[in-house]
């Protein structure tokens, strides 16, 4: 005997539903955590799309407080039928008096082609390792071979895992990820990276610029 199409339809209904159901669940108990354990002050919490699974995207962001800073992190779907499509943002305000526009990202078998044939812009800091992992991209050049020491080129190194770019502009410097929070592996590396941009961030707000024109000598030129 055939099992009706229609019974089988709405098999495939329930079970994701109870799937997208119990990802939920895991991505707000690892959120909750990931607050505690970062020892963030909340000052928000977005509603909940209460929409059944099959009809809405997840979509939540908290925002808060950590060391003085604000901080918000936004777990989204860019698609609620794609199990990949799972994205992270992490964004730490940053006082950024010098206008820094900072960009890290991962090289690929693209950019290496792209600094061969047109020049791509990469800023190398001369530890080996990290110049071959990492592409980096800043308006102030002298910003990165300053204050990239070895021991926050290794941090970088650390959470190279699911990195999507880094960067800093105007107030804010800003995560993005492309994975699901849903285990203790992914909350560690997040709690991590959250680290990285606080120590990022306090680069920015410390760096002077090495040398500063004054009025007078512009005067002379």
């Amino acid at each position: 005997m055939e099992i009706p199409y229609v019974v089988i339809l709405v098999g495939i209904i329930v079970w994701a539903t109870t799937q997208a159901k119990k990802t939920k669940k895991k991505i707000l108990k690892h959120l909750d955590l990931l607050v505690d354990e970062l020892n963030i002050e909340l000052r928000s919490l977005a509603p909940l799309n209460e929409k059944p699974e099959w009809f809405g995207k997840f979509d939540r962001t908290i925002s808060g407080k950590i060391e003085g800073r604000k901080i918000s992190i936004r777990v989204f779907q860019k698609s609620s039928n794609d199990n990949d499509s799972w994205k992270i943002e992490l964004v730490v305000a940053c006082q950024n008096k010098h206008n820094i526009n900072l960009q890290i990202y991962l090289t690929t078998m693209l950019t290496k082609f792209q600094k061969k044939t047109i020049g791509v812009e990469d800023i190398e800091v001369f530890q080996e390792e990290f110049d071959d992992t990492f592409v980096v991209q800043c308006n102030h050049r002298h910003f990165v071979l300053q204050m990239f020491s070895t021991d926050f080129c290794n941090q970088l190194l650390d959470v190279q895992e699911n990195l999507l770019p880094i960067s800093v502009t105007r107030n804010k410097v800003v995560y993005s990820g492309s994975f699901c929070l849903d285990s203790t592996h992914k909350r560690e590396h997040l709690a991590e990276v959250a680290q990285l941009l606080q120590e990022l961030t306090n680069l920015v707000e410390q760096w002077q610029p090495p040398y500063q024109i004054s009025n007078d000598y512009k005067q002379l030129g």
